[in-house]
């Protein structure tokens, strides 16, 4: 299995703590920068992220998963959704046989 390639585990736990029916690589690969962001500068680059990107981080938003921050590109992440993050990077990125 590659890095970032989409386990049962994986799909198992974002099923399970988001309650969405399936997950794509894309959906882990955006989790796995929107992690980086939010212990960092908490401020989203657009121009990293493709129109596909934003349309998700939207969708999250109206989810109540993301909310906006103080500026325009700061973000703030629930804790819901933070532990989820973690879950599913892990068993996308960390926990490979």
């Amino acid at each position: 299995m590659r890095r970032g390639d989409i386990s049962q585990e994986c799909r198992d736990s974002a099923c399970r703590l988001l309650e969405i029916h399936s997950i794509e690589y894309r959906h882990v690969s955006l989790m796995a920068y929107l992690m980086t962001v939010m212990m960092d500068s908490q401020r989203i680059d657009l121009s990293r992220l493709s129109g596909s990107d934003r349309n998700l981080l939207a969708t999250w938003r109206r989810k109540g998963w993301l909310e906006d921050g103080q500026g325009e590109m700061d973000l703030k992440v629930s804790h819901k959704f933070w532990s989820a993050m973690c879950e599913i990077v892990y068993h996308s990125y960390v926990d490979r046989p």
